[in-house]
């Protein structure tokens, strides 16, 4: 471990000498140089990329069919069960009702209601019919002593 670590120290020295060896020089520009070096970096590139091409693919779904067959079956020998607790089944026995009779139904008397309010009374109007009828009047007349 310790011989890896010295051996990346070392590499790591040589390589910044290297670097540090190469001479720097510093050249002053001018604005027709920029554009040059631009037209000369900006050139068209054309990327071609595969695209695969699309195939058909089959699905297979599964669908439940429901046949209806009727099958007999026949119970030859019967088992008993036993059950953990009472299942309730409905059983068809007429069942008794007593029924009585003799009834008493009270019948409420006519009681006196007092309006303290009046109200109008409305009394339709008689008609009168003329008719001519027959009488016979018999005048017993009185004798004078």
């Amino acid at each position: 471990m310790k011989d890896f670590i010295i051996l990346s120290v070392l590499i790591a020295v040589v390589a910044g000498a290297a670097i540090d060896s190469q001479e720097k020089t510093v050249e002053k520009r001018d604005l027709f140089d920029e554009l040059e070096d631009y037209a000369q970096e900006s050139k068209p590139v054309t990327i071609t990329k595969k695209v695969p091409v699309p195939y058909p693919v089959k699905v297979e779904k599964k669908v439940p069919v429901y046949i209806e067959k009727k099958v007999p079956v026949y119970i030859t020998k019967k088992i008993p069960v036993p059950v953990d607790r009472p299942v309730p089944v409905p059983v068809k026995v007429p069942v008794k009702i007593p029924v009585v009779h003799k009834q008493v139904v009270r019948v409420p008397k006519p009681y006196p209601v007092i309006v303290k309010k009046p109200y109008p009374v409305f009394v339709k109007k008689p008609v009168y019919v003329e008719k001519p009828v027959e009488l016979t009047l018999h005048i017993k007349k009185k004798q004078k002593h």
